[in-house]
C-alpha cells in the first residue's frame, strides 16, 4: 500500500533500571542544532499573522451573523404576541357583530317610517280624490253618521 507508515531509523530504546523499578525514555535527538536560520523564521511570524488576520475576520462574521440572528429573533412574535393579535381580533369581532345588529335595527325603524309615511301619502291621496267627487263626500258623511249612530244604540243598550 502506499499509505504505509516509514519505520523510524533511530527508534528510542527503553532504559530502564532495575534497581529503580523506573524506565526513562532518552531524550530525543535535536532536530536542527543551534539557532534556526531567520528567514524561516520570518516566514513561520508571517504565516502566523496571515493567519492570525483571517481567524480575527472570521470571528468577525461570526460575531456579525450572530448578532444577525438575536435581532431577527428579537423581531420575530411570541407567543404572547399571537395571543394579544388573537384576543383584538376577537373584540375587533365583537363589536363588528353589535354594530351590525344595531345597523339592522335601525335600517327596520327607518323602513317601518318610510312604509307609515307611503301608507299615509296613500290616504292622502285617495282623501283628495274623494274630495274632488262632491257626490262621493256626501255619500261617506251620510255612512259615518250611520256608523256613529249604530254606535249609539249599542252602548244604550248595554
Amino acid at each position: 500500500m502506499w499509505f504505509r507508515r516509514r519505520r523510524r531509523a533511530d527508534a528510542p530504546a527503553l532504559v530502564s533500571h532495575e534497581d529503580d523499578g523506573v524506565r526513562i525514555l532518552p531524550s530525543p535527538p535535536a532536530l536542527v542544532e543551534g539557532p534556526p536560520p531567520a528567514v524561516r523564521v520570518e516566514r513561520y511570524v508571517a504565516a502566523l499573522a496571515v493567519h492570525a488576520a483571517q481567524l480575527e475576520d472570521r470571528i468577525g462574521q461570526l460575531e456579525r451573523r450572530s448578532a444577525a440572528q438575536a435581532d431577527a429573533h428579537l423581531d420575530l412574535p411570541s407567543h404572547g404576541d399571537l395571543l394579544e393579535v388573537r384576543l383584538h381580533s376577537s373584540r375587533v369581532a365583537a363589536d363588528l357583530g353589535r354594530l351590525a345588529l344595531e345597523l339592522r335595527s335601525d335600517m327596520a325603524e327607518v323602513k317601518d317610517e318610510a312604509d307609515r309615511a307611503a301608507k299615509a301619502a296613500r290616504r292622502a291621496e285617495s282623501a283628495a280624490q274623494l274630495a274632488q267627487d262632491p257626490d262621493r263626500l256626501v255619500e261617506l258623511a251620510e255612512e259615518l253618521l250611520e256608523l256613529a249612530d249604530a254606535l249609539d244604540a249599542r252602548r244604550r243598550a248595554s
